[in-house]
């Protein structure tokens, strides 16, 4: 199943995760400790570009997360379809389906697409970037670019399919 938690933090907007102790936070004694929760597709929706971009250090990045947020609220991003859809498991021909449509949400180019596919269960494709650029040169002594990474990632992961993502 995928959350807007997932599909915000796999579109590669790890401080994201910093709204969840800057929005709201209550105490567990349980634990004895603070603990934030995730903010709503809703509460996203109504935040202040701004104040989301300062207070998380988004830059840009904030209005997406709004406008996909408004999306969701509005039922032009119908995230309990997409979660549907997978019920029967991962196939090739879904995540090109599900790929298809999340290009479509501005923001969302291969990398993001195929991070969030990651959170869903499709684990055959490694999005690739300038970090997994530097990763393919530390760990594996590749002398890898932009513009060889893909072919890198296939030949050095292929023996790990459908996981070559949980392998990297």
């Amino acid at each position: 199943m995928i959350h807007v938690k997932d599909a915000v933090h796999a579109m590669g907007l790890i401080p994201v995760r910093l709204i969840v102790f800057n929005l709201r936070m209550e105490y567990n004694p349980g634990v004895n400790k603070m603990i934030g929760n995730f903010p709503s597709p809703r509460e996203l929706a109504n935040l202040d570009e701004s104040f989301l971009a300062k207070r998380c250090n988004l830059g840009y990045r904030a209005v997406r997360i709004i406008k996909l947020a408004q999306s969701v609220v509005e039922g032009r991003i119908q995230l309990r379809e997409v979660e549907e859809s997978c019920a029967n498991g991962a196939s090739s021909s879904l995540y090109n389906k599900l790929a298809d449509q999340f290009r479509k949400i501005d923001g969302f180019g291969p990398f993001t697409c195929a991070n969030v596919l990651m959170c869903m269960g499709f684990y055959h494709i490694i999005p690739t970037d300038s970090e997994t650029v530097r990763h393919l040169k530390k760990v594996h002594a590749r002398k890898s670019t932009i513009q060889t990474v893909h072919r890198d990632v296939e030949v050095i992961y292929r023996k790990y399919a459908p996981f070559q993502f949980l392998a990297y």
